[in-house]
């Protein structure tokens, strides 16, 4: 089967949040299952080091854009896990600190870097041997590749996984000469959203399916609130829509073999985790105590709920709760958790910016996740935490309410803690069960186990993907290479 990914990230090599994750262990999971994948990407500033001593393979496309003919160099390499990876360099565009931009900001290029992006790798698909059958998008910035294969009449079939709507790829109008479609693809059936572009709309009417992140989130996005202003495009293709989980790759967080924890444990020996959060603690300067920590593992922007959040740190201070905040985002939410550190130096650490080895620490060492998303399509740290026994407390929405078995004070069972209202209250409501469920160590003990045993990997939901991807009969396997 011949399924080519296009992303603007892919883990390792490029993220800047859950999309890099999701998109790689993906594709791992598809070809552990025996398929033909590869993946398109491109060839950013922070990849050029890594991949300086590769071989170009030959192949330089030449790319109609802006009235110009401009040169994309290929360089087709292996990932770890061996499939081929497809490399665009075209410095103009790519050769940059960021994916995106800075962080709290954007490129104010960004409409032509990813429409010259989906050019690039549809010209790329159509030279790669044996041809790909499917070509599987994500998210706003290749989301012109389905409109494009739809106009040129090309031999693929498109598939749109939606991991964030609320980024949909808006921009001024004058913009659209640079994708070189005709005038009628800006109208309401096509790119046209209240007189500007939004490349995900396109994507969103032109592939030929469409998945997101989780059936919860599925059905939220068909609704206001949470549709963005697009619900009732989506509402109107329904028929072609799939909620699926991510799925976790545990041979990579597993804290039975992590390799970057200072002690591994596993659901028959929890002692690790003890000394995972001694060591955390020290890491950042906390108090010693047998209080709970408290950590985010997200980015600092109002979709995560910091505004619920950082009301509570006084109070909850006061009450002994200590807390580490791992991210970046907006400069305002950064400043704000910053002054909360300052204050309070020993219960309140703040790190801004992201590195993989700390992630990993952090939700070892953690008691408790804190996820009071304002909405969330599936999220990830969640699905770490509970295998790392690090109990979430979590809003009712999307993949958190598909996932997370809300703590029942009936039957003292769960694997978090669910609320419902987006409010300061609601939140401090559930993390004063998380207080109560620390004190008991017993129920403390058995939660976390309860949370061990869950299963997210990806052996679970592939089968939904299969099926998706049988619609458009594909059913034999060759490797992908280029000529």
């Amino acid at each position: 089967m011949n399924i080519l990914f296009i992303s603007t990230e892919l883990s390792p090599y490029a993220k800047t949040g859950g999309l890099g994750d999701a998109v790689a262990s993906l594709l791992k999971a598809l070809q552990a299952k025996g398929y033909s994948v590869g993946c398109v990407l491109p060839l950013y500033r922070s990849l050029m080091d890594r991949f300086k001593a590769m071989k170009k393979n030959g192949l330089l496309l030449k790319i109609h854009f802006g009235g110009k003919i401009v040169p994309v160099q290929v360089i087709q390499t292996q990932t770890d896990t061996g499939f081929p990876l497809f490399l665009l360099r075209s410095d103009a565009f790519f050769n940059r600190d960021f994916i995106y931009g800075p962080p709290g900001k954007e490129y104010a290029d960004n409409f032509q870097r990813f429409v010259f992006f989906s050019k690039a790798a549809l010209e790329l698909a159509q030279w790669i041997k044996p041809l790909p059958k499917i070509l599987h998008v994500h998210d706003w910035p290749t989301a012109l590749v389905p409109l494009f294969v739809r106009h040129l009449g090309l031999p693929f079939h498109t598939v749109l996984t939606i991991h964030n709507l609320s980024y949909q790829g808006i921009f001024e109008s004058h913009l659209f000469g640079l994708t070189g479609l005709p005038s009628i693809y800006f109208s309401l059936h096509g790119l046209e959203f209240f007189g500007k572009i939004n490349l995900l709309k396109g994507g969103i009417i032109f592939s030929d399916w469409l998945t997101t992140v989780s059936p919860s989130y599925a059905l939220e996005i068909q609704n206001p609130g949470y549709g963005c202003g697009l619900e009732g495009v989506i509402k109107q293709r329904a028929y072609k829509l799939t909620g699926i989980l991510n799925g976790v790759d545990y041979s990579l967080w597993n804290p039975k073999t992590d390799p970057y924890i200072v002690q591994n444990y596993s659901l028959f020996n929890l002692k690790g985790k003890e000394t995972c959060k001694e060591s955390l603690l020290k890491t950042f300067f906390l108090s010693f105590d047998d209080k709970p920590l408290f950590c985010t593992l997200s980015r600092f922007i109002e979709q995560k709920g910091f505004e619920l959040i950082i009301p509570l740190i006084r109070e909850l201070v006061f009450n002994g709760c200590r807390f580490i905040f791992f991210g970046e985002g907006s400069s305002r939410i950064e400043k704000l958790l910053l002054e909360a550190s300052s204050n309070y130096p020993t219960h309140v650490a703040t790190k801004i910016g992201f590195d993989e080895i700390l992630a990993h620490q952090i939700v070892a060492g953690a008691d408790f996740l804190l996820m009071p998303s304002l909405f969330e399509p599936c999220g990830l740290s969640h699905l770490y935490g509970m295998k790392y026994a690090t109990l979430p407390i979590a809003r009712k929405t999307g993949g958190l309410a598909d996932t997370i078995d809300g703590w029942d004070e009936q039957k003292h069972r769960g694997t978090g803690i669910l609320f419902d209202d987006p409010t300061p209250a609601a939140l401090l409501k559930a993390i004063k069960k998380a207080l109560h469920i620390f004190q008991n160590k017993s129920l403390l003990s058995s939660m976390r186990k309860e949370a061990m045993k869950k299963d997210f990997s990806w052996q679970k939901c592939l089968s939904s993907y299969e099926k998706i991807y049988r619609r458009f009969d594909v059913s034999h396997s060759l490797p992908l290479y280029s000529h």
